[in-house]
């Protein structure tokens, strides 16, 4: 039953840290984030540099809008030698509400070199380059989310808009004419 997920997997690996994450997850994902919240932190007080746990609750209170909470937990799960997934790039997005820019470039250009498939990387990357107006690094950002999501034409735009502003009209007419077809 999927309610006992919490129970079944404390049963078997009561003080192991990665069954402790794994079921903090689930009850995330069951949608009892009380429940996870109270294990998670409960969690943390003994295990305060758990990276997997202090992701988990960084993106819910990145969720719940509680931006203090989420850069407190998000830090500690990018402290380590291998900062978890994602966590640089949700770090990120409070580093741009808060105007700093360069804090966030840094971030987010971390989390490409250990995690070139982010997406959430790449296309807040593309986003602020192109804001930037530095088109040859937002290129490479732009074609690899086109590429990554073909039938994607706001991503076929965003490189037609990119290799315009880099006067290769051709290749913006191009990717224009397929982002019109799909």
């Amino acid at each position: 039953h999927a309610g006992d997920v919490d129970d079944h997997a404390a049963a078997r690996l009561p003080l192991h840290s990665a069954s402790q994450e794994i079921t903090i997850e689930a009850l995330f994902r069951l949608q009892r984030a009380e429940e996870a919240v109270t294990k998670a932190r409960a969690f943390m007080t003994a295990n305060p540099t758990n990276y997997g746990v202090a992701a988990l609750l960084g993106r819910h209170y990145l969720g719940a809008r509680n931006f203090l909470e989420a850069e407190r937990f998000l830090r500690i799960a990018v402290s380590g030698p291998n900062p978890r997934r994602a966590a640089r790039a949700q770090l990120a997005l409070l580093a741009v509400a808060a105007g700093a820019r360069n804090d966030a470039f840094k971030l987010l250009e971390s989390e490409v070199k250990d995690f070139p498939g982010s997406m959430l990387a790449r296309r807040m990357l593309s986003r602020m380059y192109g804001e930037d107006q530095r088109w040859l690094d937002q290129k490479a950002h732009a074609e690899f989310i086109a590429r990554a999501a073909p039938e994607d034409a706001i991503a076929r735009l965003n490189v037609a808009q990119c290799l315009f502003n880099l006067t290769d009209f051709l290749g913006a007419r191009k990717e224009l004419t397929v982002a019109l077809a799909l």
